[in-house]
């Protein structure tokens, strides 16, 4: 029989449990000043919700199952990447070199976090509900079908595409390659931004998995059914933090810009490498697709229009006509600051 807390949606229980253990993560981060519990507080966070609903609803359906173990198993292996990468990087997460000192910056970025580990786990927390799932509430569990195909499928290639792009950046940036290389190997040689990719395909697959019980017919409560309709939010947020947020916007633009000022810099100017670095780099731009993994030699021959269907909108890149010379003025002033900050000393 499933276990009744706060709500039969299972949203109230969910949020105490990511805002408990996101306090404590900050806490820890404040008392010992420990960067590593980060990421991996977040990652982890989204196992203990699927593994929780799952026990509670105590409906181990095999949708509910196959659900709650994809879940779990994107959260683990999320939660260890990004633990490993924070830990061979002597521990220090650059995110936070502005935030160090202030505790309010500080506590933002966990609140910003339960935000996005509590909607994007809506899928698995309303299908795993007793609303969703039992008869006397309205709800059902309809037998599996092609879109639960369809969607673990579109988990696998997701799940796939996230984890071996994770894997070559990490080998790749700890073989300390020269400062003027960019990875383009593996999945990085057909998209800018694989992993995004990845991780955008595999929580749509679980919202399809999901819409599976939305659209059947199984059902008798139209309250339920747009409950279950809001689980869109996981993969709509996904694509929001990722594609206008926290994603391609941090990472895109500023790498164009740090390889335009390597070459347009005196001091390094004298390293061929250096100085071919932004020529390469936005060759590389030109014939990649900044999200969606596609054959270069037909991605360099869309025309913009077809550029901006894939999601290539030019805030993503550094334009070196608009963009360089006020990136030069401020890296100019930036060593004077520095000079004049050595001379004091």
């Amino acid at each position: 029989m499933a276990v009744y807390i706060f709500d039969q949606y299972y949203l109230g229980i969910t949020a105490v449990i990511t805002v408990g253990y996101q306090l404590l993560a900050f806490l820890i981060m404040l008392i010992f000043g420990d960067e590593t519990i980060n990421d991996f507080a977040g990652g982890s966070n989204f196992l203990i919700l699927a593994l929780v609903t799952l026990n509670l609803g105590r409906t181990y359906y095999a949708r509910n199952i196959i659900v709650s173990v994809l879940v779990m198993v994107w959260a683990a292996r999320l939660a260890l990447f990004l633990l490993i990468r924070v830990i061979k990087s002597s521990g220090k997460d650059t995110r936070f070199d502005d935030k160090r000192k202030q505790p309010i910056k500080m506590a933002a970025f966990f609140i910003f976090q339960i935000l996005w580990v509590w909607t994007v786990s809506l899928p698995v927390t309303l299908l795993n509900s007793p609303a969703a799932c039992l008869p006397e509430q309205g709800g059902g569990n309809p037998s599996l079908g092609t879109r639960d195909i369809i969607g673990i499928i579109m988990w696998s290639i997701g799940f796939l595409c996230e984890t071996i792009a994770d894997f070559h950046k990490f080998a790749w940036r700890f073989s300390k390659p020269p400062k003027s290389q960019f990875i383009r190997s593996g999945l990085w040689k057909f998209s800018r931004a694989p992993n995004y990719f990845g991780e955008i395909l595999l929580w749509w697959g679980i919202f399809v998995i999901v819409n599976s019980v939305t659209v059947s017919d199984v059902l008798n409560n139209d309250q339920i059914r747009i409950a279950l309709w809001f689980s869109i939010l996981s993969p709509l947020f996904t694509m929001f933090l990722l594609l206008g947020l926290s994603g391609l916007p941090l990472t895109q633009k500023p790498t164009g810009r740090k390889f335009f000022l390597m070459s347009n810099r005196s001091q390094d100017n004298e390293d061929p490498d250096c100085k071919t670095a932004w020529s390469r780099y936005k060759s590389y731009v030109e014939q990649t697709s900044v999200l969606i993994p596609l054959p270069n030699f037909i991605y360099r021959r869309f025309p913009e229009v077809l550029r901006w269907i894939f999601l290539d909108f030019p805030i993503y890149r550094f334009d070196e006509e608009k963009d360089g010379p006020k990136a030069l003025q401020e890296e100019e002033q930036k060593q004077q600051d520095n000079t004049e900050t050595r001379a004091m000393v």
